[in-house]
């Protein structure tokens, strides 16, 4: 009787097992590595010489010059930062859909506190609309799909 419930149970197993298998990576835009599949981003992140290299010199004290070639937003957040969280999947799409128009980057607001100091960036997520001419447009807060590819739209 033992025998008869212990092999519906293995059974049961492989079959899960089977259902949860990793999809085909030449399929879905994934990198395959050893430990993990992990998604190709549209995001760049950012460091303090990077930023300073790509956007502007912010310690030269001169008036705010961006250096890119196309608009670009920047995000301001943090890793434990529930709301920044949940509007990372929403920017990675926009920056997909916005690819080659619109650059998009993210800066981790604990691990560059020169960046958040310089901008004031009290709250998170807050994000920079940067283009060619004129100072940024800084949003702080979560915002709509739809504030989000208004402020883009604008922007080119």
């Amino acid at each position: 009787m033992k025998h008869s419930i212990f092999i519906p149970c293995i059974a049961a197993l492989f079959c899960l097992a089977a259902c949860v298998a990793p999809s085909n990576p030449a399929t879905d835009g994934t990198e395959t590595t050893d430990t993990a599949t992990v998604k190709a981003s549209h995001i760049k992140t950012l460091n303090t010489q990077d930023f300073i290299r790509e956007i502007y010199d912010f310690r030269s004290g001169a008036a705010w010059n961006y250096l890119g070639s196309k608009p670009c937003v920047i995000d301001f957040y943090t890793d434990w930062c529930r709301p920044c969280q949940a509007m990372a999947p929403l920017m990675e799409q926009l920056a997909e859909n916005f690819e080659g128009r619109i650059d998009f980057y993210k800066v981790n607001a604990d691990k560059e506190p020169a960046l958040s100091h310089y901008f004031n960036i009290d709250a998170i997520p807050c994000f920079l609309f940067c283009t060619q001419q004129g100072e940024p447009i800084r949003v702080t807060g979560a915002l709509s799909e739809e504030m989000l590819r208004t402020y883009l739209e604008k922007m080119l």
